[in-house]
């Protein structure tokens, strides 16, 4: 999706009043996914998570790239309203994890945000799985898609429709 269509979605609203937000980006796309963020009316506060791909084997994962060879992905963190604390603070935010299917994220980070925040709501968008305790949407699970698209303007929901 283009950022237009990604700023559309209605993140504020579905956001409690003080929320915590994890957004994957990859490093060439950081200021578009800090302008999404702000977009969204969060506000961005660091990297949560730094996932440092490896293959099956337990060796560094080698990318493509421009100018270095890429092997991992950003999830970055932002709030919006108060600051919800954390439940466990021994959390890194380096994760070394093989590489799965294209776009999956390792299943580690989950777990990593359960225990950060074990009692706040979940919903993950763009979800590829269904997991225990959240909410999730996305194209490639059986989500209740007709409860999100009624939240979007009919328009919006026939250009998502048609690109993704």
């Amino acid at each position: 999706m283009d950022f237009d269509l990604l700023a559309a979605l209605p993140v504020y609203q579905l956001a409690k009043e003080n929320s915590v937000l994890f957004l994957w980006t990859t490093g060439p796309q950081l200021d578009i996914a800090v302008k999404l963020i702000q977009t969204w009316g969060f506000n961005y506060k660091t990297f949560g998570f730094v996932w440092t791909k490896t293959t099956k084997n337990g060796r560094l994962f080698m990318g493509g790239g421009f100018y270095t060879r890429s092997n991992s992905e950003i999830c970055l963190l932002a709030t919006k309203g108060r600051r919800i604390q954390v439940a466990d603070r021994s959390i890194r935010n380096c994760v070394l994890s093989p590489i799965g299917t294209h776009s999956s994220k390792p299943v580690l980070i989950y777990d990593l945000i359960e225990r950060l925040y074990p009692v706040q709501t979940k919903i993950e968008l763009f979800a590829r799985t269904m997991r225990s305790g959240w909410a999730t949407w996305g194209n490639q699970i059986d989500s209740d898609i007709n409860l999100f698209a009624a939240m979007l303007s009919e328009n919006l929901c026939k250009k998502i429709a048609n690109r993704c």
